[in-house]
């Protein structure tokens, strides 16, 4: 799952952020890369928000003033949410079930979307543990 971060009228793919960026944003939030949503959490929407801005050139003071000037109906409208393509093992289209990519997550928990919605692999009979004879 994938957020476009909307600042200053420039747009930031959560996908092309760096795994550094991504690693501050983790430390920032205590929150893992994997289950990071803006909607559900400030702190968050926040970390995205200062990697857009520091990406436009602004010092960390002028970043941090943007942010403290924000309000709540800005920060709901900086975040789009964009769903992944779905995923599936090479070799393996055509057999198997579809298993979330994070199956610690569940899917139907509520609120924004979740951490497997449009993302799901296919795991192959040979995976499921049974074997035949």
């Amino acid at each position: 799952m994938a957020y476009l971060t909307t600042i200053n009228g420039v747009v930031l793919d959560s996908d092309d952020m760096t795994l550094g960026e991504l690693g501050d944003v983790e430390k920032e939030t205590g929150v893992p890369w994997s289950t990071l949503n803006p909607w559900r959490d400030a702190g968050v929407a926040r970390a995205f928000l200062r990697v857009a801005l520091a990406r436009q050139g602004l010092s960390p003071e002028a970043v941090e003033g943007r942010l403290d000037s924000l309000t709540g109906r800005e920060m709901k409208r900086a975040f789009t949410f964009r769903a992944d393509e779905p995923v599936t093992v090479e070799g393996e289209e055509d057999e198997g079930e579809e298993l979330p990519l994070d199956p610690s997550t569940p899917s139907s928990s509520p609120g924004a979307p979740s951490a497997t919605a449009g993302g799901r692999a296919k795991q192959g009979r040979s995976g499921s543990g049974t074997s035949s004879s």
